[in-house]
């Protein structure tokens, strides 16, 4: 990620009514929640109606933890059992939820070359550990895991493993009882070929017992042309399809392009990331047949200054995507910027009397955000806000 300032003509197009705006604080919209965390906020999810937190405290064993904030805002942690060393160790690094069940995956660094080490936790009551064999999700041939989510047939892992063509396709985990399974992405929109070369890095529980997967492909046929991708399900098979840019290919120069975080709510879904190195939203939802649709893509604005005529925003090269939720009248979008602040976007959603012209609301966070989620009718936002862990809420 390459620290890259947004055309002018651009955003003085998308910061008036179309685009962002300044016209409330943080402190408008979002309260504190008074809860003693153990430790930072990794993840988080919807647990039914309440929020599902996993938190990490090096001072417990394990140290990933998870709790749920009840409706009188009281924290009720959750039991969890870890059976192999890693899982002992690993933070929360992604949650999911059916409303009942929790399927997450820990990891931590470790062995001899460093790789991720993974856990995958489920429970419905007590959340344990899954004990899985090292080539399960490691070895030779691993790539990485980057999500969670559930569809009408139960929960999924996402991630790449290598690929029989060439680099690592893209792929999906299933449980078999208490044993996670590797489908087979030869054959399918998941798998790369010699010219195009795909990667899922977000995963979202989608309407209609639905999955929505999201990353990128690279088009390797004319040069090298980065586009952000999506992929559904339809009739047994998953079918790959372009999002939408407000940049022309050409503009790419290696700068990164593609969904990194991905949400959806009973209707609209909201995916967040870069359109060659700037950042982005997606806003779109499914139509009966399981085809996906974006409805707006836009461009946050973060930091505007005008200078002159002409209005910039700087993203900086440690900037990262923390999450993004749908309420029932807002998509929420959380952006940390690796110094220690971040950055909260408030869009409405199509048709709702909730904004009045459908522009994107900047809030600046006081701290860095680490997770956000949806959870009844309220938002939630975790971070850490000089040099404690925080907690806020606003409704949705």
């Amino acid at each position: 990620m390459r620290r890259r300032a947004l055309a002018g003509a651009l955003i003085l197009a998308l910061a008036g009514p179309a685009g962002c705006s300044r016209g409330e604080r943080f402190d408008d919209v979002f309260s504190p929640v008074d809860v003693r965390l153990p430790g930072p906020v990794t993840a988080m999810a919807a647990l039914g109606h309440e929020a599902l937190l996993g938190t990490y405290d090096v001072s417990a064993r394990p140290r990933a933890g998870l709790f749920r904030v009840s409706s009188t805002d009281d924290l009720v942690p959750l039991d969890i059992t870890a059976s192999s060393p890693y899982a002992f160790e690993g933070r929360f690094r992604y949650l999911a939820t059916d409303g009942n069940e929790v399927t997450g995956l820990t990891g931590i660094s470790g062995g001899a070359h460093g790789n991720v080490r993974w856990a995958v936790w489920r429970g419905a009551g007590p959340v344990l550990e899954q004990p899985q064999t090292f080539e399960t999700f490691g070895g030779i041939d691993a790539g990485a895991l980057t999500g969670v989510a559930y569809d009408a047939t139960g929960p999924l892992l996402v991630g790449s493993w290598k690929s029989a063509v060439t680099g690592l396709d893209a792929a999906i985990w299933r449980p078999e009882g208490t044993r996670w399974v590797r489908a087979e992405s030869a054959g399918t929109a998941l798998a790369n070929r010699a010219d195009r070369l795909v990667q899922i890095s977000a995963a979202a529980t989608a309407p209609g017992g639905r999955a929505l997967l999201a990353g990128a492909a690279t088009d390797l046929q004319q040069g090298v042309r980065v586009a952000p991708l999506a992929w559904v399900e339809r009739d047994g098979q998953w079918h790959a399809q372009e999002l939408p840019t407000l940049l022309a290919a050409e503009s790419a120069n290696g700068v990164s392009t593609g969904v990194e975080a991905a949400s959806c709510g009973p209707v609209w879904c909201v995916l967040a990331g870069r359109d060659h190195g700037e950042l982005r939203a997606w806003l779109g939802r499914f139509s009966a047949d399981g085809t996906f649709t974006v409805d707006t893509v836009r461009a946050p604005v973060r930091g505007s200054a005008q200078a002159g005529d002409t209005m910039t925003s700087l993203v900086p090269d440690q900037a990262e995507w923390v999450g993004t939720g749908v309420s029932a009248a807002y998509a929420w979008l959380a952006l940390a910027d690796g110094s220690g602040a971040g950055t909260v976007w408030r869009w409405p959603l199509p048709r709702s009397t909730a904004g009045t012209d459908g522009g994107m609301l900047e809030l600046e966070v006081p701290g860095s955000p680490t997770a956000v989620a949806v959870a009844g009718d309220r938002v939630w936002l975790a971070g850490t806000a000089k040099e404690r862990v925080a907690l806020w809420s606003a409704r949705g």
